[in-house]
């Protein structure tokens, strides 16, 4: 697992915004059974792919 170091958090992407949204729409409540990978790491490439189509359609916009 890779430890974050040294990163200064004064901004945020948009991209990053989106991704975090969908992580936590993602994450399963409690004991309920989730559908999605449990993976941390492929929970949050998935978060990434839905936050990459958010900033698609808002190109087309």
């Amino acid at each position: 697992m890779s430890t974050v170091q040294n990163v200064k958090f004064t901004e945020i992407e948009l991209r990053d915004l989106f991704a975090g949204q969908a992580m936590t729409g993602m994450l399963p409540k409690g004991k309920e059974p989730g559908v999605l990978p449990k993976n941390p790491d492929q929970l949050a490439e998935l978060a990434y792919e839905y936050a990459d189509a958010l900033m698609r359609a808002r190109a087309k916009r």
